[in-house]
């Protein structure tokens, strides 16, 4: 599995749920969040 994307309300647990995996699993855990990425073309 290359990514994941998590939709859900805040404060649901998706960023614990893909950080307990990302520990499970051995893969690297990088959060990231549509209001903090700015612009559309600062997140390509």
């Amino acid at each position: 599995m290359a990514s994941v994307i998590l939709y859900g309300p805040p404060g649901s647990g998706k960023t614990t749920l893909a950080a307990l995996i990302s520990r499970a699993t051995g893969r690297r855990f990088e959060a990231l969040s549509a209001l903090s990425a700015g612009s559309r073309r600062s997140a390509r």
